[in-house]
């Protein structure tokens, strides 16, 4: 197979995992075009040697927000100029940018508050919010600086984590899937394999880690190495589903696996099982009676 061609369907598929895997139930999506604008824009000081332009992405989210969250939003800011040894006002800023959807901002103050206090938490919510703001970037291929911008910082987060606990496996994975993510970006590092090897050293220390042989099982789905994929859903299905948002979807893939390598019984079985657990859930169900469809219409012309 074409390594040229491989890659790009390897990478298309990484935006979905980073919704379903790291940002359950939330938008990604910029709000409207002057964030999205803002963003895009915030990279061109730093292309002159400049700072990001932080300041810039901020005037212009504030611009957009209603008189009264504006003016607490300023407060808080103007509490990170001489304050005392009061409370951190850097997560205070963090958290409501946060729930506003604005990962740029949501990352930089988490960052500045982690630079503070040296907290692991804190440092893994600035690495996520800054891998959360990639997925944000308009036209992300004419704007590759800013992409390396984001991931290099995410990258940093994260290293920050691993420094100080080396088995964290969820800082681990999610490290693992900025690389994978910034790879049509930086074409002069294999980034994909970087990120596939932390991977595989998470699945070797601890083949039952779910988030390392989900991300494992799509990316040999994507790269189609359907054999491989079959094997890492099933290991998938056949664990616990207890308070694992993403069980119903292990049967999903599994049935694509399946439905790739011709095997119909075994895929129709795993579309049946994820639709009995997507019950009452109208977009997945809908979803399951779609695949089930193609598959009986692919069944009548073999």
């Amino acid at each position: 197979m074409n390594n040229k061609w491989v890659l790009p369907a390897v990478v298309s598929g990484i935006l979905l995992l980073a919704v379903t895997l790291y940002f359950s139930g939330r938008n990604t999506s910029i709000a409207d075009s002057k964030g999205s604008n803002a963003l895009n824009n915030a990279n061109k000081k730093q292309s002159t040697g400049a700072e990001f332009d932080y300041e810039g992405i901020e005037k212009e989210a504030l611009l957009a927000l209603n008189k009264d969250t504006a003016q607490l939003l300023s407060k808080l800011k103007g509490k990170t100029v001489g304050r005392g040894p009061m409370a951190n006002p850097y997560l205070d800023l963090a958290s409501m940018w946060d729930t506003l959807n604005n990962a740029a901002l949501a990352a930089y103050y988490y960052r500045q508050s982690a630079e503070q206090d040296q907290n692991i938490k804190t440092w893994t919510l600035a690495g996520q919010q800054y891998f959360q703001a990639m997925s944000q970037v308009s036209n992300p291929e004419q704007n590759a600086q800013t992409m390396l911008y984001l991931s290099g910082k995410s990258k940093e987060a994260f290293g920050k984590v691993m420094a100080k606990e080396p088995n964290n496996y969820a800082a681990k994975t999610e490290l693992a899937a900025v690389y994978i993510y910034t790879a049509p970006y930086n074409t002069s590092e294999n980034e994909v394999m970087t990120g596939v090897g932390m991977l595989k050293e998470i699945e070797a220390k601890d083949s039952t880690y779910r988030r390392a042989v989900y991300l494992l099982g799509m990316l040999s789905m994507q790269s189609q190495q359907y054999p491989k994929a079959k094997e890492r859903f099933l290991k998938l299905t056949n664990m616990k589903a207890t308070g694992d948002p993403e069980y119903p979807f292990y049967f999903r893939y599994l049935g694509q696996a399946y439905e790739a390598m011709d095997n119909h019984e075994l895929a129709t079985e795993a579309y049946k099982k994820y639709k009995a657990l997507v019950v009452g859930k109208k977009v997945m169900t809908e979803d399951a009676d779609a695949l089930l469809a193609k598959l009986k219409e692919h069944a009548k012309h073999k």
